[in-house]
């Protein structure tokens, strides 16, 4: 799935995880559980903006000179000409030129990528595409190319191809031969990017399992939303991600199965009687925005859930939430909220809301801790009962990353999340207290 760096979303009880995310660079990425879940949208700008030209990548095409001589002097003035085009935001005169230097000097690389990345950036994607790959077959050696063929084929909806120029990508960037820090710096953090793309490519199947505990909470079934405002309980899901043609990179379709579950008061016994089951479908129809919507069957597995349908829409924007191998610190930032309505029983409103900000340390090569603040509004009708409640307190998270390799990075992570949470107002009967969570994801 891809979804796919991660972002953290918590209730007032629970959390999801995700997989690696730089905040700096990196889009927004997921795990998904009971809580409603958010997508991946990509890990870099060109997932979601048009290839534009870079003289920094065209520059860095081995072995590519500008055409000179009495021959080429046409060609070279042409090439000149179409660049300032470009720039000047001409991109037919741009075309035009690039294209009449390339006849004149057919074996410039330099000319011919120019010409692919103006081909991008006036949205012919698939002219942009065949120039790319004719130029990389003339010239093996442009391999910041492969990068751009990965990430062209990404916005034109072919993840199969994708998925085969990342690869490719990451096999050429690592036999380069560097020995200036930076460009070794730049070359690993390259590689790290394309290694989240292809972990999201890859990946059509998400699960998490996660349980949580606070002292003083109520002995009711679980909340179908997967969160509750006195309770604790626990839940599993799995998800797999529709091979729908056309959507394309960013917008994706879900089936999914989960099962909740309550625990005793102040214990984490399961009460056998609160088994909730669910199965549906969930959709992330923007690929900026991170809109989800969702409409799930539940299914009572013992005689204290429901059986009822829930529609749900939510929408969530991070910063930081995932893993910076690059970086020892960084900031951390989410906004989350969510509305669901359970029917025809009641029928129940459920909604929340949630901000969280901190910072977070890298420790070692696979583990982070972001100590942080968190506030969090409720609010639950059930039929003639509302009940509110605005909870806020610090928090810390510490999690690990694992399940990765030579082409994928972390596709895995566990993470234990402590929180004490001051109740500021409403009517619940729950107090303040701390919260425990731990979650798995996968």
């Amino acid at each position: 799935m891809t979804s796919r760096s991660a972002i953290i979303v918590v209730s007032s009880l629970v959390v999801i995880a995700g997989t690696a995310e730089a905040w700096s660079q990196h889009g927004s990425a997921t795990r998904l559980d009971t809580r409603f879940p958010v997508f991946r949208t990509g890990v870099l700008a060109p997932l979601l903006e048009h290839v534009v030209y870079r003289e920094d990548v065209v520059a860095d095409v081995d072995g590519a000179t500008t055409p000179s001589g009495d021959r080429t002097t046409r060609a070279n003035d042409l090439y000149q000409q179409g660049l300032r085009q470009q720039k000047a935001g001409d991109l037919d005169g741009a075309r035009a030129s690039l294209a009449a230097a390339l006849r004149d000097a057919p074996d410039s690389t330099v000319i011919r990528a120019s010409l692919g990345y103006v081909l991008s950036e006036a949205g012919d994607l698939k002219g942009a595409r065949e120039v790319f790959e004719e130029t990389v077959r003339r010239d093996p050696s442009a391999v910041m190319l492969y990068d751009e063929l990965g990430y062209l084929n990404l916005r034109l909806g072919d993840e199969a191809q994708a998925d085969s120029w990342f690869h490719k990508a990451i096999d050429a960037h690592r036999q380069e031969t560097l020995t200036d820090p930076e460009e070794m710096a730049a070359r690993d953090q390259r590689v790290y990017r394309l290694r989240s793309e292809v972990a999201q490519i890859e990946n059509d199947v998400d699960g998490t399992l996660y349980s949580v505990f606070r002292r003083g909470s109520g002995n009711g079934a679980p909340n179908p939303i997967g969160r509750s405002l006195t309770q604790s309980q626990g839940g599993a899901e799995a998800a797999y991600r529709l091979p729908i043609p056309g959507l394309g990179h960013g917008r994706m379709v879900e089936a999914f199965g989960r099962v909740l579950w309550g625990y005793k008061p102040d214990s984490l016994r399961i009460r056998s009687n609160s088994y909730q089951g669910g199965v549906g479908l969930r959709a992330k129809p923007f690929a900026r925005q991170n809109l989800v919507l969702s409409f799930e069957r539940l299914v009572s597995l013992g005689n204290a859930a429901r059986d009822d349908w829930l529609a749900r829409v939510g929408y969530s924007w991070s910063l930081g939430t995932g893993f910076d191998p690059f970086r020892t610190s960084w900031p951390y930032l989410t906004i989350y909220g969510d509305a669901a309505l359970a029917f025809p029983t009641g029928p129940d409103l459920f909604l929340t809301g949630e901000i969280r900000a901190g910072g977070s340390w890298r420790i070692g090569d696979r583990f982070s801790v972001t100590p942080h603040l968190v506030i969090v509004g409720s609010r639950q009708e059930d039929g003639p009962v509302t009940t509110r409640l605005i909870e806020a307190g610090p928090g810390i998270a510490l999690k690990y990353y694992f399940d990765d390799s030579t082409y994928r990075a972390f596709g895995a992570n566990a993470e234990v999340l402590l929180q004490y949470r001051a109740k500021l107002a409403g009517n619940s009967t729950g107090t303040s207290g701390a919260a425990a969570t731990f979650v798995v994801s996968f």
